[in-house]
């Protein structure tokens, strides 16, 4: 998110960022939507987007120096690189599976009264569609939780459909309700 309003970041994830605030603008002001995505890629290339944001962090009592410089936030005790298995094409991504394998490493609570490590998660180095190589690092797992690592590593993998054939391109928008 730092690096999406930083007016960079994964394209994808910033197209989708862009189109959004876009309507959200769009809802607000009735102006066009050329004029609308306009103010938009302004507010971000500026960096107007960033300083709002970081306002906003201080007026809740947050640290800005955090979201300026993300590698201060705690890290976890393990990290550990989980490698392909295979040469192939990322098919598909289980998602629920991998929110599972988030909360085995201690991003969630399986109860309400369960703490979360804010240094656990993972990072996922490729997406659906990408091509691997066996022996890559395709994601790093982050715990506090050694024990559980191998078992994690396990689920993630099977959260994955590897196959020969890249598949068909996925929209990242699939229809606006006006």
């Amino acid at each position: 998110a730092c690096q999406v309003l930083k007016n960079a970041g994964p394209e994808d994830l910033r197209q989708v960022c862009i189109e959004l605030s876009t309507y959200m603008v769009w809802l607000c002001t009735k102006t066009t939507y050329s004029e609308c995505r306009k103010r938009v890629l302004e507010t971000l290339e500026s960096g107007a987007a960033f300083e709002k944001f970081k306002e906003l962090v201080i007026t809740q009592g947050g640290d800005a120096r955090y979201i300026e410089n993300t590698s201060l936030f705690k890290k976890a005790d393990y990290l550990h690189e989980v490698l392909a298995l295979e040469d192939g094409y990322i098919h598909s991504m289980d998602t629920a599976k991998i929110g599972e394998v988030s909360l085995m490493l201690g991003a969630g609570r399986e109860k309400k009264e369960d703490a979360i490590d804010y240094a656990a998660g993972i990072y996922i180095h490729y997406k659906t569609g990408a091509f691997i190589k066996k022996g890559q690092c395709i994601a790093v797992l982050h715990t506090n939780r050694k024990s559980i690592i191998e078992e994690a590593e396990q689920e993630y993998l099977k959260a994955l459909v590897i196959t020969k054939k890249a598949p068909k391109a996925q929209k990242l928008i699939y229809q606006l309700v006006k």
